[in-house]
């Protein structure tokens, strides 16, 4: 097991003086915040974006699924103009995660049990924050979602952590969007492996002739 508290304490410290100076600066223009890694223990960012930076992004016409579209713009951190913003809020926490990779071997069989440790201790930050307070000065919390994400993983880890991060009234607005967005990639991915299942038998099939 992983000794996470010295990142936990950064984090919480961090996250409290970058996310009140967020809330300060964007104000109910936010729809969502929270935080960002990249899908290792490399760093740690604040996450966040506002309507007025989404509405452009969904403008877009986008032909086979216009609504996956915009909700991917909506949740995909990777196409928040704001991902990079306040980073070096978090310079102590950044440390401390890089610290943790230093505690385990990193091709040992327990990597993604130590991962899931680290989300969690994410997760206890936010819901310790969120408690202070910290997400409903200035802001109507029930118009912002507390997130954390990378650009790789599935939506549907996503929505897990979305659902122990937020009240009911955030889920009653955000469940359907997620939702879509799971079963949208379940779809793709099920082509994906049909469409590699027929190039296998078209090979087979061309050797036997």
């Amino acid at each position: 097991m992983l000794n996470t508290d010295s990142f936990e304490q950064a984090l919480y410290e961090d996250g409290k003086r970058a996310f009140g100076k967020i809330i300060e600066e964007k104000g109910e223009d936010l729809y969502v915040i929270g935080l960002y890694h990249f899908g290792g223990w490399d760093a740690v960012m604040p996450l966040f974006n506002t309507h007025s930076d989404l509405v452009p992004l969904q403008e877009v016409t986008y032909g086979e699924d216009q609504k996956g579209y915009e909700l991917g713009v909506k949740w995909c951190p990777s196409d928040f103009p704001s991902l990079e913003e306040y980073h070096e809020y978090f310079d102590r926490s950044t440390r401390e995660i890089q610290r943790l990779r230093g505690q385990f071997d990193e091709l040992g069989e327990d990597l993604q049990a130590h991962w899931q440790q680290t989300l969690k201790a994410m997760q206890r930050v936010l819901n310790r924050l969120d408690a202070e307070g910290v997400f409903s000065q200035r802001v109507n919390r029930d118009n912002l979602t507390l997130y954390i994400a990378n650009y790789d993983e599935d939506y549907s880890c996503r929505y897990e952590r979305v659902k122990k991060l937020n009240p009911e009234s955030v889920l009653k607005r955000v469940s359907s969007e997620f939702e879509y967005m799971i079963n949208l990639h379940e779809k793709w991915q099920r082509e994906l492996l049909a469409e590699m299942a027929a190039e296998l038998k078209a090979e087979s099939d061309g050797r036997l002739e």
